[in-house]
């Protein structure tokens, strides 16, 4: 089975059953990785792994959205395993999210998954750090310049000037535009320092 493609922790604080057999979750994602997910990033047919109050993985399915704002979720979900739920219903508290390209495992999967797949993603699995060489040689004349990729997430960007680390107060970033304050004098040698997802190295 392939890797999760969106993959968050999502703390359970309110739980309604609608419906037999259909429940109205509210929670929060908690993504502590650079790729920075939030409830946006969450869709119809997305997993919802709860653990129950026997201490089983019960799996869910997301069959409604009914809002997504910040890092608030509050969708309605089905129970998606050949059985009934462990416990009845979903259980408070730790759960995870995930989207994957193929199907992912129906039953219980364990608790590793929610304490150590879900321990938000070992960063060093999803990002790696990129080494930009901005520009090899400045003509004088611009304090604008592009990166080759776009840092991931909340990652931070390190700036080198001919190979000095410059405070971040003399410049800004918005995605891929590198913005110095004032121009960079000539022949001097821009170069960058951030994460970016592996599958864009």
């Amino acid at each position: 089975m392939s890797r999760p493609a969106f993959q968050a922790g999502y703390d359970i604080t309110t739980i309604e059953e609608v419906t037999t057999g259909v429940w109205r979750l509210i929670g929060t994602i908690i993504d502590n990785t650079p790729l920075g997910f939030s409830a946006l990033d969450a869709e119809l047919g997305n997993y919802i792994y709860c653990e129950t109050y026997l201490g089983d993985i019960d799996q869910y399915i997301i069959t409604e959205i009914i809002s997504a704002v910040g890092n608030t979720l509050e969708c309605k979900v089905v129970y998606n395993e050949p059985s009934v739920p462990a416990s009845g219903q979903p259980s408070y508290g730790t759960a995870a999210i995930c989207k994957y390209p193929d199907q992912p495992p129906i039953g219980d999967i364990g608790s590793e998954f929610l304490i150590n797949g879900i321990r938000n993603l070992n960063v060093k699995l999803l990002t790696n750090t990129y080494l930009d060489i901005v520009e090899d040689s400045t003509s004088g004349s611009e304090n604008v310049y592009t990166l080759t990729k776009t840092p991931t997430g909340m990652g931070e960007i390190s700036v080198f000037l001919n190979g000095i680390l410059q405070p971040s107060s003399v410049f800004t970033r918005n995605g891929k535009t590198l913005t110095f304050t004032t121009n960079v004098p000539a022949n001097w040698r821009i170069a960058a320092l951030y994460p970016v997802h592996p599958y864009d190295v």
